[in-house]
Parts: C-alpha cells; structure tokens; sequence
C-alpha cells in the first residue's frame, strides 16, 4: 500500500517537472526566436505619410491608384479611405473647415473642381475666361462670381497635376493656324488697389441750408433751384412784424440814451457847484450807462436779424421801421433745394433754400471689415461714376469713419474729388479704387492668358515652337490689361494670350491624341 503512494507521488511530480522543462528550455537554448516586429519605416518629413505612399511627393499615385467610386476622388486622395492624409492636407493649408473635407475636393465652395478626375468630357462650373469686378480685398483681382471663385487667392491646389502635363503640336505651323499668339511676361512696379463701392455727396463743409431769421409771410422769392448765387445776394423777402418792430426798438433805445447823456451832463454841472448830492449824480450815470447796454442789445438784435453795420446805420439815420426782411445767401454756391412760395408763412426752424458749393464733391467709399487696416488718410483714390463712365475722377482719402455700419458692416471713407466740369452730381453710382501702397517689381502676364481649370488658375507657356506647358500661378492684383503673379511665370517667358483656352482644353480632355502627355 505504501509502494503504491509513492509511485502516485512520483508521476505527480513528473507531470509538474515537464512545463517547467519546457520553460526552461525555451528560456536558456541558442536557438531562441523572437517574433519579429513591424518593420520601421522613416516618414514623409513633409507630410507625415509612409515613403511610397505619399501623393503630394509621388504625383504618379494619382494615376496609378485609380479613382475612389465610394468618395468620388482619386484612392491616392481619398482622405476618408486613409485618415492619415487629413492631417497632411490640413498642415499644407488645404482644408475646408466649414465643410470637413480637403478645399481642393469641396465642391460646394468649388463647384466642378473635381471634374478633372473624371471621364467628363467638359468641366462643369467653368468659363472660359476669367470673369471681371470681384472686389477682392486682400489682391485686388476681378473675378466676378465669388461662389465659382471663393478662394483664388489661396496658392494653386497640392493634387494638381496639371503642370506635368504638355501640348505638343506635330508641326510648327499648327499653332498658328489655330490662332495661337504668345507675348513676353513683363516685370511689373504695381500698387495694389483695394475696390468698392461709390455714392457721391456735396462737400458737406461748403453746403448751408437757409432759413428766415424771424418768422413772417413770404412776400416775394427772387432766386430759383439751379440758379448760381453769390454771397450777400438777395434770396427772398419776408415781411415781418419781428423786424420792424426790432428797428423800432434800436430807434427808440437811441433816442434814450441821447436823452439821458444829456441829463448826465446837466447833473454833472450841477453836481461840481455843489446843487445836487453824489447820490443824485451816480443814479444819472448810472441811469446813462443802462440806456446804452440796451442800445447795444437792440443793435445786436437787428445783426442777428442779417442786417450789417452799414444797414444798421441807415436805418437810424432814416428812421427805417419797415417790416420787410431780406433773407441773404451767406455763401457761394448753386441753389440746390427751395421749400417757399409767396404768401405762406415761415419760421426759422424751417429751411426755405439748400446751397452748395458744387464745384468739389464728395465720394463716400464703403470699406469692409477685413480691410480696414490697408486704408490710410492721404491715399489716392480714382472712382468711375455710371453714367460717366468716360471720365475718371481721382481724389484723396480726407476722413475715415470711426463707425462700422451695423447692417453692411462696413466703414465709410471719403474722398474729395474736383468737379470743375459740374458734371458729378450728388447721389450718383459708381465704383472706386483706393491705391494702397507701392510694391517691388513683379511678373507681369495680359490678363487673356489666364485661364481656369477648377481647381487653378494656369498659363500656357511656350516652351519651343512645338511644345506648350501649363504653368500653375497665384494671382496677385490686377492692374489694367496685366495681372500679377506671384509665382509660377518668370519675367520674360513667352505666355500665350488668344488661343489659350484651346490649350485648357486639350489639357483638361487630357486626348494623348491631340498631343497632351504626361512629362516625362
């Protein structure tokens, strides 16, 4: 019995050696192995994406990965399919916040931008030119429609691959058959101009509103609207009973005060042989003194009136107790408003003419909120009016609002502008730009050569008589016939001007039979 617990003993032992032995055969033998690791790759320092995998490096996994059917972008881009690309497009600046996706795939601010990918024949959204007047703030451009259009100023698209792309012609005459003329990009010393709207307005410091000075019933109106009036000259008559009785009160205070001068005369005699007392002379003196103050006050009176020094003085010396107020013009200028007719009564809280002087007016300039701080007092402004669109007024920035309106939100600021031809006329329409600063030497290019493609604006460049190729630029502000590029071209280089839009598009059907191919 005991023989047999020992050998139930030793089995159980055995059984608890063999994991033990096995533990330490996997822990001290040579022939141990490691699960390997994943491998460890270095990153696209520019964009944080696997070497190999990186579309804004390697524009040939555009192509080579086919187009995404879930997303409607190309797989190389598909920024739902490898989230590691969000980061990438956000740290290029390409990302469209309002909408979640990369701005160069927003087709609701980019409509047709991703067209290019497709197998369309056209782009949809597209013209064929670049539309004029956008207003820009920041470089002054002129497309016209800022949904087509929302985002030009950006730097061309990271994706694109439009520039690898060539126009080859088989034979050098080719092109000029089809209409294809270049011109040199030119270097350009350009200011910027900020654009906005324009109402003009009279020179409010030379404009008056006229009113009686007492009121009365308007006897007679001796000038009419349009008509020139010089200061001084006789507007309107008003009999009124205020005035004459204002003479009447000037005559008679210095009819007292010549009386009681002379009483003041007597009483000094009298008081110098001792007659009267020192009382009695003081309150002669003082009764004197109190004639004049009111002489004076009935004086300043009849000025207050319109009446002058040399009018007040015929008045005391015809005794002129007449009632009839003449209402004078008290500057120069054109009668732009008349309220009166004869026989209606008037007061002096209602206006009965508008002067202006007309021969400097106002141009009242609507600023945004982002620019703001570009514009300056001193700056120079040139406006073009409807109506007079052949003629081009310039001014200078004289007043900046200090006061945002709360319904546009935008700042007014003013010009004066000469109007010695009287032909602008206040409340008129028109557009304005204000030349903000002088800037260095740019590339030039006419603004015809501009075309584009969805997602950039391109220029054909000549690059032999055979070959053309698609440059990517960044509009900077127009300036006449040129725009600005801030990249992209080179002064010099030929771009073609008539004909450009046929090159965009054979670029964008990408017909390798027409001679478009990739570059090699």
């Amino acid at each position: 019995m005991r023989s047999i617990r020992m050998y139930i003993l030793l089995v159980v032992l055995g059984l608890a050696a063999i994991p033990m032995g096995i533990w330490a055969f996997d822990w001290f033998s040579p022939l141990k192995q490691t699960e390997p690791g994943p491998a460890q790759s270095t990153l696209c320092e520019a964009h944080g994406l696997e070497p190999g995998q990186c579309p804004f490096c390697d524009a040939s996994l555009i192509e080579t990965q086919g187009f995404c059917a879930g997303h409607g972008v190309p797989e190389a881009l598909c920024h739902r399919c490898r989230p590691g690309l969000e980061a990438a497009f956000r740290k290029q600046g390409d990302w469209c916040g309002g909408h979640n996706l990369p701005e160069s795939q927003c087709e609701i601010c980019n409509p047709g931008i991703l067209d290019k990918y497709r197998d369309n024949d056209e782009v949809s959204g597209v013209s064929g030119e670049i539309p004029a007047s956008a207003g820009d703030t920041s470089f002054f451009d002129d497309f016209g429609d800022q949904q087509t259009f929302p985002r030009y100023k950006k730097s061309p698209a990271i994706g694109c691959t439009t520039q690898d792309l060539r126009v080859t012609f088989p034979d050098v005459q080719i092109p000029d058959q089809v209409g294809i003329k270049t011109t040199p990009a030119i270097s350009l010393s350009l200011s910027p101009e900020l654009q906005c709207d324009v109402i003009t307005d009279y020179d409010r410091s030379a404009y008056t509103r006229v009113s009686a000075p007492a009121s009365g019933i308007l006897s007679q109106v001796r000038t009419d609207l349009g008509q020139r009036v010089d200061k001084g000259d006789v507007l309107a008559m008003v009999d009124s009973e205020e005035f004459g009785s204002a003479k009447a009160a000037f005559l008679e205070a210095n009819i007292r005060v010549r009386q009681l001068e002379l009483e003041n005369e007597r009483a000094m005699r009298l008081f110098d042989k001792q007659i009267i007392s020192h009382k009695d002379m003081l309150e002669s003196k003082t009764s004197m003194e109190q004639s004049r103050i009111k002489l004076a006050r009935t004086q300043q009176r009849l000025k207050n009136l319109g009446l002058t020094d040399d009018q007040i003085r015929r008045v005391k010396k015809a005794n002129d107790t007449s009632s009839l107020l003449s209402i004078t013009a008290p500057i120069s200028g054109v009668v732009v408003k008349r309220s009166g007719v004869n026989g209606e009564l008037v007061s002096v809280s209602r206006p009965l003419f508008d002067i202006a002087a007309v021969d400097k007016m106002w141009a009242l300039l609507n600023i945004y909120e982002p620019d703001l701080s570009k514009v300056a007092l001193g700056q120079k402004v040139r406006i073009s009016l409807s109506g007079l669109e052949a003629n081009v007024y310039e001014g200078i920035v004289s007043w900046i609002s200090t006061e945002i309106d709360p319904d546009s939100r935008s700042l007014q600021v003013r010009a004066d502008v000469n109007n010695t031809d009287n032909r602008i006329k206040a409340g008129m329409f028109g557009s304005g730009r204000i030349f903000l600063k002088n800037s260095s030497p740019m590339t030039g290019v006419p603004v015809a050569s501009v075309q584009w493609d969805g997602c950039c604006n391109l220029v054909f460049v000549k690059v032999s008589d055979l070959v053309y190729a698609p440059r990517k630029v960044k509009i900077g502000f127009r300036k006449g016939d040129y725009y600005a590029v801030e990249s992209g071209v080179k002064s010099g280089e030929q771009v073609v001007t008539q004909g450009s839009f046929i090159l965009k598009t054979e670029i964008l059907k990408n017909n390798i039979g027409a001679g478009c191919c990739p570059e090699s």
